[in-house]
């Protein structure tokens, strides 16, 4: 009887580190998988620099898609919920840089804002623009 207990006793405890295994990988693959402020702020950047008139970003919501591993952020601009769009990148790395462009879809919805005529180059200012990020 008493070595029919030790091997319940056991098999509990292998299930348990089982679990507790599985459960801290998974807790450290969405910890790694996290946007920083920086990257917030690139995005930002090509946003303005692509755009005339925003005047506020708000990042609403970062993503990953197991099933194909791209990433994405959701924002709004000018606090208009008809100005609710995302961007699609299939690695965070991509957010790194600050250069480039957006072109936001819809066009005709995202054309209202005024397209930019600047370069992907062109230097940007954030300044005047209210920007809130996701993890503050």
């Amino acid at each position: 009887m008493k070595k029919g207990w030790i091997i319940f006793i056991s098999l509990i405890v292998i299930i348990i580190a089982v679990v507790a295994i599985v459960g801290g990988k998974k807790y450290m693959d969405n910890k790694k998988e996290q946007i920083t402020v920086e990257q917030q702020k690139n995005i930002a950047k090509k946003i303005v620099r692509s755009y005339e008139n925003v005047s506020s970003i708000t990042f609403l919501k970062y993503y990953k898609d197991e099933k194909t591993g791209s990433v994405g952020i959701n924002f709004e601009l000018n606090g208009n919920k008809e100005y609710r769009t995302g961007v699609v990148v299939n690695d965070v790395s991509k957010f790194n840089t600050s250069e480039g462009i957006l072109g936001l879809s819809p066009i005709s919805k995202f054309e209202k804002l005024g397209i930019s005529n600047n370069s992907k180059d062109s230097p940007v200012s954030l300044e005047n623009v209210d920007i809130t990020y996701l993890g503050e």
